[in-house]
C-alpha cells in the first residue's frame, strides 16, 4: 500500500508482441494464426501495424501454440474465439492478456483472408451442431499498417485514391481532414485509419502496405511551432 489507494505491480516483459487468434470448439482448440505487431514501443506501446502469419522459428511456434492451449485448458474455455497477447521473452512466450473475442484492429480479417477461418461463422455452427464452413484463404499473407500522424494540425491529405488502387492493396481507410488538430498516440484511437494489403508473403506484404500508406501526403503545421513551418509525410 502507497499511500490511500492500492498499487499493484507487475514483472515488465521485454522482447517482442505478438497477439494469436484461437477457435474452440466444445473444449476442443486450435490455434488459427499468430499475429506479428509493429508498436510504438514505450511507454504507450501503441500499435502502428500488423502482418501475418508472424515470422517465428519452429521452435518459438511451438513454444507459443503450447502456452495458449495450456492457457484455454486452464480457464475452461469451452466454445468461441479467443484473441491472447503475449511477449516473447528470453526465457519464452510470456502471456499479457486474452479476450474471448476476435482480434481488433481487421485482425480478424487478416486471419481470415490468410487462413480462410471466420471464426465467429465456425463459432456459431459449433454452437448450432452444423459442419464447419469450408476454409478457402485468398491471400498468402496479410499486413496492415496504420495512420498515424501526431501533433499536428493537417492542412491537406492527398493520395489517399492513389493509395487504394496500389498493389496488393484490400481496403485504405482514412479519417484525415483538414483543419484537424492531432494530439499525440496516446491509444488505438489516436490513429486515423489504415491500409490493408495481401501479398505473397510476409515482407511482401508488409512493402506494400507501407508503400500504399506513404502514398497518402499530409501537408500539416506541427502544433508547437509556429504556423509558417509545414511537415510532409
Amino acid at each position: 500500500m502507497a499511500g490511500p489507494e492500492p498499487v499493484l505491480a507487475e514483472g515488465f516483459l521485454s522482447g517482442p508482441e505478438y497477439s494469436v487468434e484461437s477457435v474452440s470448439r466444445h473444449g476442443a482448440h486450435e490455434v488459427v494464426m499468430v499475429t506479428e505487431k509493429l508498436t510504438t514501443g514505450f511507454p504507450g506501446f501503441v500499435e502502428l501495424g500488423h502482418q501475418v502469419p508472424a515470422r517465428l522459428d519452429t521452435g518459438d511456434l511451438e513454444a507459443i501454440e503450447k502456452l495458449i492451449l495450456e492457457f484455454l485448458e486452464l480457464i475452461g474455455q469451452k466454445t468461441g474465439p479467443v484473441h491472447s497477447e503475449l511477449r516473447l521473452t528470453a526465457h519464452g512466450p510470456r502471456l499479457i492478456e486474452a479476450q474471448t473475442r476476435v482480434g481488433g484492429d481487421q485482425i480478424w480479417e487478416m486471419c481470415e483472408t490468410v487462413s480462410g477461418a471466420d471464426q465467429i461463422t465456425e463459432t456459431m455452427c459449433a454452437l448450432l451442431g452444423l459442419p464447419d464452413p469450408p476454409r478457402v484463404p485468398r491471400a498468402p499473407e496479410a499486413a496492415i499498417r496504420f495512420l498515424s500522424q501526431e501533433n499536428v494540425r493537417v492542412r491537406h491529405v492527398d493520395g489517399v485514391t492513389e493509395a487504394g488502387t496500389a498493389p496488393g492493396v484490400i481496403r485504405v481507410v482514412c479519417t484525415l481532414r483538414p483543419g484537424q488538430d492531432l494530439g499525440p498516440l496516446l491509444s488505438s484511437d489516436s490513429r486515423q485509419g489504415y491500409v490493408l494489403c495481401a501479398g505473397d508473403n510476409t515482407k511482401d506484404a508488409m512493402a506494400k502496405a507501407e508503400a500504399a500508406r506513404d502514398l497518402v501526403r499530409v501537408d500539416s503545421v506541427p502544433l508547437t511551432e509556429g504556423p509558417g513551418t509545414t511537415r510532409g509525410t
